[in-house]
C-alpha cells in the first residue's frame, strides 16, 4: 500500500525532463503490482498516464491533456515532450531578444536626406563625420540646423539662409524718399541676374 501512496503523490520535480519523470514512474509502477484486469498492461500504462498529467509541472500541457479525449500513455508522453521542447526554444528565444539592437525610424522634419534609412542605437551613437549643412551652412548635430523654420532673406523661401541659397531669383531692396526725408518707403522686387 505504501508504494501505491508514493506512486500516486510524485510529482515532476523542478528541472526534471519529461523522460526522467516517465522513468521514475515506471519505476514506482513496478512495485505497485497494478493488477486489476487480465490485460495489466494497459492498466499500469493508463495509471502512469494519469501520474503524468496529475503530477507534470507543465500546467498548459496538463490544461491540454484535460482537453483532449482518448489520450493513451503514449500521446501524453509525446505531446508532454512536444511541450517540454517547445519551452525551452521559447527561453532561448527569449534570451536572444534581448541582445538585438531596436530599429528606429528616422522623421523626416528631422532630416530628408535619411527619410526611409533604418537608424539602429549602433548607428545612432556613431560620431557623425563633419561637414557643412547645405540649409545653413555650419556644422551641427542631425536635425538640429539653425536655418530650420527660419526665412532666407535673398528668395524669401524657408529653411535656409541667404550664404548657401541656390535660387536664382534674387530680392533688392528699393528705399524710396519722399520729399520730407523722414518718410521712407521700402518697396521689394524681384530681379533676374
Amino acid at each position: 500500500m505504501f508504494e501505491r501512496f508514493l506512486f500516486n503523490t510524485v510529482a515532476q520535480e523542478p528541472g526534471e525532463t519529461i523522460d526522467a519523470y516517465v522513468t521514475r514512474l515506471w519505476h514506482l509502477a513496478s512495485s505497485c503490482k497494478f493488477v486489476a484486469c487480465a490485460d495489466c498492461l494497459s492498466y499500469e500504462n493508463s495509471m502512469i498516464r494519469d501520474r503524468l498529467i496529475l503530477g507534470t509541472s507543465d500546467t498548459a500541457a496538463r490544461a491540454r491533456a484535460f482537453r483532449e479525449r482518448d489520450m493513451d500513455l503514449d500521446k501524453t508522453v509525446a505531446m508532454l515532450r512536444s511541450s517540454e521542447l517547445a519551452s525551452k526554444q521559447l527561453r532561448v528565444i527569449g534570451q536572444h531578444s534581448t541582445d538585438i539592437e531596436p530599429v528606429h525610424y528616422t522623421s523626416s522634419k528631422e532630416n530628408k536626406a535619411k527619410r526611409g534609412k533604418v537608424v539602429t542605437s549602433k548607428t545612432k551613437d556613431r560620431p557623425h563625420t563633419k561637414s557643412s549643412c547645405k540649409y545653413c551652412g555650419k556644422q551641427h548635430p542631425p536635425g538640429k540646423c539653425p536655418a530650420y523654420g527660419k526665412q532666407c532673406k535673398n528668395c524669401l523661401k524657408q529653411n535656409h539662409f541667404v550664404s548657401v541659397c541656390k535660387s536664382e531669383h534674387r530680392v533688392n531692396q528699393f528705399v524710396t524718399y519722399s520729399s520730407d526725408d523722414s518718410d521712407v518707403d521700402t518697396t521689394n522686387d524681384f530681379f533676374h541676374w
